[in-house]
């Protein structure tokens, strides 16, 4: 939440987590001045994104300039059993 707020200077953040039975959502929303898509993120986006592929997950980030930022993650419960690695 403190990069949602320093580097996006979002004024509003939502943040929503879903646990079914076999599959764990996480939708972090900010309305933020976004990201430049053709500017490299930093190492903090990268890094989760590498940890959720490991543990066989899905990473999405949508981000339009001005428009703010929508990062989605899912998991399967039964990978994170069977895992040793924090998310």
């Amino acid at each position: 939440m403190h990069n949602t707020v320093k580097h996006a200077k979002a004024t509003s953040v939502l943040v929503q987590i879903n646990c079914h039975p076999e599959m764990l959502s996480i939708l972090v929303e900010d309305n933020g001045q976004g990201m430049d898509p053709g500017k490299e993120g930093g190492s903090g986006l990268a890094g989760i994104e590498k940890r959720i592929h490991s543990l066989a997950g899905h990473f999405n980030i949508t981000s339009s300039r001005n428009e703010g930022t929508s990062v989605y993650i899912e998991l399967e419960l039964q990978s994170l059993r069977h895992s040793n690695a924090l998310v």
